[in-house]
This record gives structure tokens, sequence and C-alpha cells, in this order.
């Protein structure tokens, strides 16, 4: 699997960059065009390599410290954060740092979270996205993915509106369906709305035995 689909997914990925960087302007002259279907995908092609990573990296363990797993998500997208000019902010409290996840629950969480960074790149236009992970005083686990992403405008209550809302989250999209149905698989609650930064998506997942 990772000779086979990852290396053909490196291959379209190198060859989007050389497009890009072709259409990038010349020396003195006017800014060029960059078509958004050739940055979706971009991302698309980037989403699906840490997808195969995940996937292979969740083989690996049987079991494992959940904040060992985001820390590997956080290498994998990181990159591609910074390249959007996108910071992460990476918050984790030292109580939820020891919690550990049986590997299908793990992958769960993890794209859970991917899809929610993937959102953040292609509709939030963010400057920084934080990640939060803490417990509660119950044994239950919250994760959440906040960004601050760009003011809308709102001629009626300008002041009330969230600084972004995802058109996904508004039409009920795939994206938020999928990340629904995996909750679901969790046991767990997942909640999407205006953060004090902007706006956010909360899983919160039941105490583990």
């Amino acid at each position: 699997m990772h000779d086979g689909r990852g290396g053909r997914l490196v291959a379209a990925l190198a060859l989007t960059s050389l497009v890009s960087r072709q259409s990038a302007a010349p020396l003195g002259g006017a800014p060029r065009q960059v078509d958004e279907p050739l940055r979706d995908q971009k991302l698309t092609l980037e989403d699906c390599l840490v997808e195969l990573r995940l996937a292979l990296d969740s083989l690996e363990h049987d079991r494992r410290p959940l904040i060992e797993a985001l820390a590997e998500l956080r290498f994998r997208v990181e990159p591609s954060l910074r390249a959007s000019g996108v910071r992460l902010v990476w918050q984790v409290a030292d109580a939820a740092s020891t919690v550990e996840l049986p590997a299908a629950d793990t992958l769960h969480v993890l794209r859970i979270v991917r899809e929610a960074l993937t959102n953040v790149l292609k509709h939030a236009h963010a400057s920084v996205v934080w990640l939060r992970l803490e417990s509660r005083a119950n044994g239950a686990l919250s994760l959440a993915v906040v960004d601050n992403g760009v003011q809308q405008p709102d001629l009626e209550s300008p002041a009330t509106l969230p600084l972004f809302v995802p058109q996904s989250m508004l039409r009920g999209g795939r994206g938020l369906a999928n990340m629904q149905r995996r909750a679901q698989a969790l046991s767990a609650e997942l909640t999407s709305g205006p953060q004090d930064e902007g706006w956010g998506i909360t899983l919160l997942l039941p105490p583990r035995a």
C-alpha cells in the first residue's frame, strides 16, 4: 500500500507543485493568476498522503497515548498550515497527556482532527488555529480545533457574528457528516460553533476504563 498508492500520490503532488511554481510571477512582472482548483487539488493530494500515513501508523500500535498520535498528525499537517500562513498553537493539559486509546479509536480521533484542519485550510482564511486537549473532572476528554477565520460581513448584526462560519457547516456538508459519524463510533459528542477566537469544533470523549 505504501509503495503503490503512496508513490503515486507523491508523484501527483510533485507535479501539482511544479505547475504552481510555473504560475508564479516572473521577476519584475505582474502576478499571474493561480486557479483555485489547482490549490484545492494540491490540498487534496496532501490530505490523501496524510490519510495514508495515519492508516499505516495505526497498524503499528494496538494502543498508545493519544498525545503521541496527535503529535505525529501535527508533524504531518503543520508544513501545509505554515505554507498557507496559518500558525498552529498546541495546547495540551498535563492531565490529558497520559490518556491511551485503542488503535481504532485513535484513528477516528485523528481523522476528525484532520478533517477540521482541512476545513481551516480550504475555507477559513485564518492566520491561527488552536488544537486543545484537556481532561474533564469526570474523566472525559475534550479535544477542540479552533480558528480565527476572517470576519464575514453582516449589516444587521455585525457585533454578534462569529469571525468565521464555514460554508460546509452551514450547509451540513459531507465534512461535518463524516466527523459526526466518527464521533458516534467513539460514543462521543461532537459540537461546532462560535468560540472566543472565532469558530471551532469540539469532540467530547466519554471516560475510558
